[in-house]
């Protein structure tokens, strides 16, 4: 968990490897993928982890990370702080649950409604039907 937090620090200290670039004009449009570089590199790292992973959405500086995670339990105890959004998850047993481009569409749209002031759990309810049809 230690690891996890000092990840996270350097992250939001602009030590770690992610680009820190504006993405409103990825998400002018809902059906857009998104190019940006911390979003492909959260990606690649969630899908090479074969156990918990979130991949996460800071707000104010509209970066993507993720956190990976030994198991269920780590998972479910992280609370991100204020401002930082788990956009997408997978637990231990998940392992081989990967993004494509279903799920980074889905990733899109939930980062659009955020941008526009939605909450997440509106959000959520708004995308729930894209969500099951695509198995998200």
């Amino acid at each position: 968990m230690k690891r996890n937090e000092e990840h996270l620090d350097a992250v939001f200290e602009g030590r770690a490897s992610l680009t820190e670039k504006g993405m409103r004009d990825f998400f002018s449009s809902d059906e857009q993928i998104a190019t940006n570089e911390s979003l492909d590199q959260a990606i690649i790292e969630f899908n090479n982890w074969e156990g918990a992973a979130k991949i996460y959405f800071k707000k104010e500086t509209e970066i993507f990370f993720t956190e990976v995670f030994s198991n269920d339990i780590a998972a479910s105890q992280t609370v991100p702080n204020k401002g930082i959004y788990s956009v997408l998850g997978k637990g231990e047993f998940e392992g081989n649950k990967k993004i494509g481009k279903k799920r980074k569409a889905y990733i899109n749209k939930f980062v659009s409604l955020l941008l526009q002031g939605w909450e997440p759990f509106q959000a959520e309810y708004e995308l729930s039907e894209f969500s099951y049809q695509n198995n998200i």
